[in-house]
């Protein structure tokens, strides 16, 4: 089973340390919650974790291979972030933005794939409702693992 880790992670900003020391493994298709306060580094982390962010120190890695190795099109079929925040100002519905995520697989069962995961992951009632009229956190996903 293929893992996402994390090893001795730090990131500093502004001459504040947000993350120190830290080590983090993940299994394929576990979820974790993320808690802390406003500017505790989550989201930080979040961005190390998903190849957008390198940390002043410290590795992550999916599977064998650490994420500054992956060639950017091969991670984009091997995990996918939607941030909390977005700037779509144009109404799209949340199946159509869940399909956005099928970009690196063109044409491969596309519709029959996004539905399955919008079924898995719960969120196949809000299939037809305008994405920009969504909670952040009904729209906030992070899976890593590719469907």
């Amino acid at each position: 089973m293929e893992t996402l880790q994390a090893k001795g992670l730090r990131f500093t900003h502004n001459a504040r340390t947000l993350i120190e020391h830290l080590d983090l493994t993940l299994a394929a298709g576990e979820m974790v919650a993320l808690i802390g306060p406003n500017g505790a580094g989550k989201s930080t982390l979040l961005r190390m974790l998903t190849g957008f962010l390198k940390p002043d120190r410290g590795e992550c890695w999916l599977g064998n291979r650490q994420l500054a190795d992956w060639p950017r099109n091969e991670l984009a079929r091997r995990r996918a972030v939607m941030r909390q925040q977005n700037s779509m100002t144009f109404s799209q519905s949340a199946e159509s933005v869940v399909a956005m995520g099928r970009a690196p697989w063109p044409g491969k069962q596309s519709a029959e794939i996004v539905q399955q995961v919008m079924l898995l992951t719960g969120c196949n009632t809000l299939a037809t409702r305008d994405y920009r009229q969504l909670s952040g956190e009904s729209s906030s996903v992070c899976n890593w693992r590719a469907c």
